[in-house]
């Protein structure tokens, strides 16, 4: 790569980034997927002017529609974060052996100190092809994991399961269980119940998102779903919820943490909604908080899942306190939990917290034992 160009794929390369920002003024971020709006929104907060360019029309259009994605661009700008949609890079300026700036393909240029390529990946299927595997963008795999021949299987960036590959690394970890489950003949997902994997969260400096299931482009008219929505873009939230079968099938939360993490654990748990979910929008903005959708730790049974990102259950968590983990720190050292996006903190200090309970109360008394109750 030219000397201020960087990708991020590993530790190394962000380290280069960086070391490059501590003396860049400008720098331009290719891309505005998940990756590029958390570089972007980093370089800002060391006080960066970032240009953030993106070939589609819109920002994140995977997970997100124009009304959410307006909201996040007038959001950005309040970071001083500046987005050029539907424009794509043709080439990098030099001089002196150092970036001055970039060239769009509509002419015009851009200046900057650095470049940082956040517009995805391209899976390296090469050797598959040879080996005669059916591959279309990546490797084309089943349920199981298996290829075109049964003795292969493929999961991660590389692989394209039946429901496409989604980019996110807790895929992987669900691809990776899958395929132990099938090696070891056991089922991990019949063990530990139903893992949710299509939670996406952008964690950016300055700015709160989630998106799951139905969103972005979706038929809001579809007689299947209710779908509400709330828009602040002076205030940069945006909340849109979609409940079919009296659960949550779908939403969409920016700039507002709290209620972001009230709509996850609804989604990932299947918790039942109210049966008008304008109660649910309301409640929630008007300060539920975590607790009005989270149950009760002592309530969880061991095959529910408390860290969706590492796909950790109750009855793992629990097992790592019996054996000796008394802090959050020792449980995700030992089991992973609260290591991803840090939602699951909460109950897992619950969980600590109802063992010392339980284990605090004299023998002698059996009404107060095994309660975890304030």
């Amino acid at each position: 790569l030219i000397p201020g160009v960087f990708v991020l794929k590993d530790m190394a390369d962000a380290h280069g980034i960086v070391a490059a920002a501590a003396t860049a003024r400008r720098a331009v971020v290719l891309g505005a997927g998940v990756l590029g709006l958390e570089v972007a929104t980093g370089l800002a907060l060391r006080g960066i002017s970032v240009r953030l360019v993106h070939i589609a029309d819109r920002l994140m259009e995977r997970q997100l529609g124009w009304e959410a994605s307006a909201v996040v661009e007038s959001s950005l700008r309040r970071l001083g974060i500046e987005s050029h949609t539907g424009a794509s890079l043709s080439r990098v300026i030099t001089a002196k052996g150092k970036v001055t700036a970039v060239r769009l393909e509509d002419g015009s240029e851009v200046p900057t100190d650095m470049v940082v390529m956040c517009a995805g990946t391209i899976p390296e299927t090469s050797l598959a092809r040879a080996a005669g595997l059916p591959c279309d963008r990546g490797v084309i795999v089943d349920e199981c994991m298996a290829t075109g021949d049964a003795q292969i299987f493929a999961i991660g960036d590389c692989a394209q399961p039946p429901g496409g590959g989604r980019g996110l690394v807790a895929q992987g970890w669900e691809q990776a269980r899958t395929l132990v489950g099938v090696l070891t003949g056991r089922s991990p997902a019949g063990e530990q119940g139903e893992v949710t994997s299509d939670v996406v969260r952008v964690k950016a400096s300055g700015m709160a998102m989630v998106a799951m299931g139905i969103c972005g482009d979706f038929d809001r008219s579809d007689p299947r779903y209710r779908v509400l929505s709330l828009k602040d873009p002076e205030g940069g939230r945006y909340v849109e919820v979609v409940v079919s079968g009296g659960h949550l099938v779908g939403a969409t939360c920016i700039g507002d943490a709290d209620v972001a993490a009230t709509l996850s654990a609804l989604y990932t748990r299947q918790l039942p909604v109210p049966s008008d979910p304008a109660q649910l929008m309301i409640r929630a903005l008007s300060g539920g908080g975590v607790a009005a959708a989270t149950r009760d730790p002592q309530d969880l049974a061991d095959a529910d899942h408390v860290c969706n990102c590492n796909t950790v259950t109750a009855g793992q968590i629990r097992h790592a306190i019996g054996d000796g983990c008394t802090t959050v720190k020792d449980v995700a050292a030992a089991t992973r939990a609260t290591t991803g996006c840090g939602d699951c903190t909460g109950l897992v200090e619950g969980l600590l917290s109802c063992h010392s309970a339980s284990t605090d109360q004299p023998e002698a008394t059996p009404a107060t034992q095994g309660a975890c109750h304030e």
